[in-house]
């Protein structure tokens, strides 16, 4: 069986905005970091995007790409 690849997209209000637009519906798991609140207004609902506003220190950050087995980070910021 094919895992599907997750990807971790740290995303800028424009750049992420952009990012997810062109990933999102693709067969790629998507978790979309933002900072704000105020980013999720760009971000298109699509079955394989999840979007978490907080803000991560490094700790957090490994354990998160430990978490949701992460195989590629992209930072769009």
């Amino acid at each position: 069986m094919k895992k599907t690849p997750v990807f971790w997209l740290i995303a800028g209000t424009t750049e992420g905005g952009r990012l997810a637009r062109e990933l999102g519906g693709s067969d790629v798991l998507i978790y979309i970091s933002l900072a704000t609140d105020y980013g999720r207004w760009f971000i298109e609902k699509k079955e394989n995007l999840v979007v978490n506003v907080q803000r991560l220190n490094k700790d957090e950050m490994v354990s998160f790409i430990r978490d949701k087995s992460v195989d590629c980070v992209i930072v769009a910021t």
